[in-house]
C-alpha cells in the first residue's frame, strides 16, 4: 500500500508568521539588531534550528540555546491559535485517503504537543498515524522517519514537505518527495538543491 507522509509545520499548518513573530521576540530579548523580515527568515531557516538561530546572529558561545529554545517554545504555544491550516492541505490529504493510501503526519514537533495541536485543529482523523519527536529543540526527524518506515518498501513512500530537511529525510529513507514552496524556506533556497518543487500543495502529482 502506498504511504504519503506529510510534514506539519509549514506544509499542513501555516505558521511561518507565528514562528517569525516568536523569533523576533527572542531577537528583541537577546540581540542588538533590528527585526528579522519575512524574506530574511525564509532564507535563514534551516535544520537543525540552532544553525538558523546562529545565522540570525545568536552567539551560542555566549548564550544558552536550550534556554532560548524553551522560551521560544513557550511563546509559540501560548499563541499557536494564530496559525491556521494551509489552503488546500486537508483537501490533498483527503484525496490520498480516497485512493486508499496510508496518510501519515510527521513533524519535528514534540509528540505530546503535536497530538494536542491535531486535537485543537480537529485534523487527527485525517491521518492514520501522527509521528513527532521526543524533545522541543527540532533538531531532526530523520531518525523517527526511518524507525516508522522500517520494513516498508521505500518505493511506495512519498514525502510532502516545505524544507530541504524534508528532502533529506526522504532521501535518507530511500523515498521520493515533493517540496511545497509555501512554508519555511524560500523557493530559491529550495531550487538550489532540487527541482521537485510546487508552489501549491494541490499541484502535487501522485
Amino acid at each position: 500500500m502506498r504511504t504519503v507522509i506529510f510534514d506539519f509545520n509549514g506544509t499542513i499548518l501555516d505558521d511561518v508568521e507565528l514562528c517569525r513573530e516568536c523569533l523576533n521576540a527572542m531577537v528583541d530579548r537577546y540581540l542588538d539588531r533590528g527585526e528579522v523580515s519575512r524574506e530574511e527568515y525564509l532564507h535563514a531557516f534551516t535544520f537543525p534550528v540552532k544553525d538558523y538561530y546562529a545565522k540570525i546572529g545568536f552567539d551560542f558561545d555566549r548564550l544558552n540555546f536550550e534556554k532560548i529554545g524553551r522560551e521560544w517554545y513557550e511563546l509559540y504555544h501560548q499563541n499557536r491559535e494564530k496559525a491556521l491550516i494551509q489552503s488546500g492541505a486537508l483537501e490533498t490529504v483527503d484525496y490520498c485517503r480516497q485512493q486508499g493510501w496510508r496518510t501519515v503526519l510527521l513533524s519535528a514537533t514534540r509528540q505530546e504537543t503535536l497530538d494536542s495541536q491535531c486535537d485543537e485543529l480537529s485534523i487527527g482523523s485525517y491521518f492514520e498515524s501522527v509521528v513527532g519527536i521526543r524533545d522541543i529543540y527540532a533538531s531532526s526527524k530523520t531518525s523517527v522517519a526511518r524507525s516508522f518506515l522500517q520494513g516498508q518498501d521505500p518505493r511506495e513512500v512519498l514525502f510532502i514537505g516545505d524544507t530541504l530537511h524534508d528532502k533529506d529525510t526522504a532521501e535518507a529513507c530511500g523515498a521520493d518527495y515533493v517540496l511545497v514552496a509555501k512554508g519555511h524556506q524560500a523557493i530559491d533556497v529550495l531550487a538550489k538543491e532540487t527541482k521537485k518543487i510546487v508552489t501549491d500543495i494541490r499541484e502535487v502529482t501522485f
